[in-house]
C-alpha cells in the first residue's frame, strides 16, 4: 500500500514536471520566433516572461535559502534570472528556466520509472495469513515464531523456515533465479516469493514489515531520498561558490560604479551544469540499476 502511494506521488510529480517542460519549451520557442520576426515585440517578451514564471519552483527554493540564511546554487540561478530580466535579456532568463525544467523532468521521470519497476518486482501477499492452528489473522499481526501455511499460488508473506511440507517456490522476483527452487523441512523462504506448487508450513523468522521484500522497498526509497557523495560535494562547493560569485560581482560593480556589471557577473556565474549534473547522474544511475534488477 505504501509503495502504491509513493508510486502515485511519483507519477503526479512526473506529469507536472513534464507538463511544465512542454509549456516552457513551447513558450520559449514561440518567444524566440516572435523575437526574430519583430525584435523587442510585446508578444515575444510576454511569451518568454510566462516561460520564466513557470520556474516558480526554483524561485521558491531560492526563497527558502534566504529564510535559512544559506545561499545555494538555486539562489544564484534565481538571481541570475532576475538579473537577466533587469537587463531586459528575457530570452536568457527563459533559457535558464527551460534548462532547469528539463533537469527536473528527467529526475522526476527516473524516480517514477524506478517506482514502476519496483512495483513490477513486488509480489503482493494476501491480507490474511493462515496459521497452522487453523486461525486466520491479518498479515500485520504475524509475529516471529508463529507458524503459517502457504499453498500453491500464494505469495509468502514473511521470511521464515520450513517446518513441514514440500514445494517448488518461484524466487525470480527475489533472487532473479528463473527456475522454481525446491523447498522442504529446514529450508529458508523469503517474503515476495511465490508458491509454484506444493504446500508448506513455515515458522516466521521476521514480521512482515521487517521481512526481505519490505527491506528492499525501504532501501530503494532511501537510495532515492539520499544524496550521493557527488551531490554532497556539489552542495558543499555551492556553499562557498555562491557567496564568492556574489562578492566578486559586488566588488566589480563598486569599483566600476556600474550596477550592470554586477548583473553581468551574476548571469555569467549561473551554474546550470553544477545544479543539474549531480542529481541527473544520480537519477540515471538508479534507473540503470532498476533496469538490470540490481536495486
Amino acid at each position: 500500500e505504501e509503495a502504491g502511494k509513493r508510486e502515485g506521488r511519483g507519477s503526479r510529480q512526473e506529469k507536472i514536471a513534464a507538463s511544465k517542460l512542454v509549456a516552457q519549451v513551447f513558450l520559449f520557442s514561440l518567444g524566440s520566433y516572435l523575437e526574430l520576426v519583430e525584435q523587442g515585440s510585446l508578444l515575444s517578451e510576454g511569451a518568454l516572461g510566462l516561460c520564466v514564471l513557470l520556474s516558480y519552483a526554483l524561485f521558491y527554493k531560492a526563497f527558502l535559502a534566504v529564510l535559512r540564511r544559506r545561499a545555494n546554487v538555486e539562489f544564484l540561478m534565481s538571481v541570475a534570472m532576475l538579473g537577466s530580466l533587469l537587463q531586459r535579456e528575457v530570452m536568457d532568463a527563459a533559457m535558464v528556466g527551460v534548462v532547469v525544467a528539463l533537469l527536473d523532468t528527467v529526475t522526476c521521470s527516473t524516480i517514477a520509472y524506478v517506482d514502476r519497476r519496483l512495483k513490477g518486482c513486488i509480489s503482493v501477499p494476501s491480507a490474511n495469513v493462515y496459521l497452522a492452528d487453523d486461525r486466520v489473522i491479518q498479515a500485520s499481526e504475524l509475529k516471529v515464531g508463529m507458524r503459517f501455511q502457504v499453498r500453491k499460488g500464494d505469495a509468502i508473506p514473511a521470511d521464515g523456515t520450513v517446518v513441514s511440507g514440500q514445494a517448488a517456490v518461484d524466487e525470480s522476483r527475489v533472487t532473479g533465479e528463473a527456475r522454481p527452487v525446491d523447498k522442504d523441512k529446514g529450508s529458508k523462504v523469503r517474503s515476495g516469493s511465490l508458491m509454484h506448487s506444493g504446500f508448506l508450513t513455515v515458522t516466521a523468522d521476521a514480521e512482515v514489515d521487517a521481512s526481505f521484500q519490505n527491506r528492499i522497498q525501504d532501501s530503494v526509497q532511501q537510495a532515492k531520498n539520499t544524496m550521493s557523495g557527488t551531490q554532497e560535494i556539489v552542495g558543499r562547493f555551492a556553499e562557498w561558490y555562491t557567496p564568492a560569485v556574489i562578492a566578486i560581482a559586488v566588488i566589480v560593480a563598486i569599483v566600476r560604479d556600474d550596477f550592470k556589471q554586477f548583473l553581468v557577473i551574476i548571469v555569467a556565474g549561473c551554474p546550470c551544469a553544477l545544479l543539474g549534473a549531480a542529481p541527473f547522474v544520480h537519477a540515471v544511475a538508479i534507473a540503470v540499476l532498476a533496469k538490470k534488477h540490481r536495486l
